[in-house]
């Protein structure tokens, strides 16, 4: 009932505020049903939010950015920001010239060949695979796209779409699934 829940919030968080060591000496064995009240009372949960203890675990990270939280929009961007940016920087170290890695997507699951060069505000997404040689002008995206050997795409937009080798996709082409 709600007095009942009322008394036993009441009671713990007067509790935690007088009686610190008490509370978390006991929080392993209260911990269980603090938290089922939370989730079947909403009253409950509010009284008891401040006074629910987490166990922290020390991990020394060698980049800050790696363990970083995210609380709002801003930080979630910075933090895309940060993963669009290691993602560019791999590639570039295998050997692809990408021109502006800050304005430049590249999802998990794609591939890149050798020598390839991705201008600015390109984005690779899905299952994408760019071969050897191949030129990606800026304003371009491709997503499930196979892109053969010494291909160019200029400003186009490629969707389940294969670019045989050495074609030239000129800009505001829109394709999507098939062959050309």
């Amino acid at each position: 009932s709600d007095y009942i829940s009322k008394k036993v919030a009441d009671k713990l968080s007067g509790m935690c505020k007088t009686e610190r060591e008490e509370y978390e000496k006991y929080w392993d064995d209260i911990s269980p049903f603090i938290k089922y009240g939370c989730l079947k009372d909403d009253k409950f949960c509010e009284k008891m939010t401040d006074y629910i203890l987490f166990k922290v675990t020390a991990l020394i990270a060698e980049d800050p950015a790696e363990v970083h939280g995210v609380n709002d929009n801003l930080e979630l961007a910075e933090a895309n920001r940060t993963m669009y940016r290691r993602t560019a920087q791999a590639w570039m170290k295998r050997g692809i010239t990408i021109i502006d890695p800050d304005s430049t997507y590249i999802g998990p699951y794609v591939t890149i060949g050798q020598d390839t060069v991705i201008e600015p505000n390109v984005h690779l997404s899905g299952r994408t695979v760019i071969g050897r040689n191949v030129r990606i002008r800026p304003d371009t995206s491709l997503e499930d796209t196979i892109v053969k050997d010494g291909a160019i795409i200029e400003k186009a937009v490629l969707k389940g779409y294969t670019v045989e080798e050495n074609s030239y996709i000129p800009p505001f082409t829109y394709r999507k699934a098939g062959l050309m």
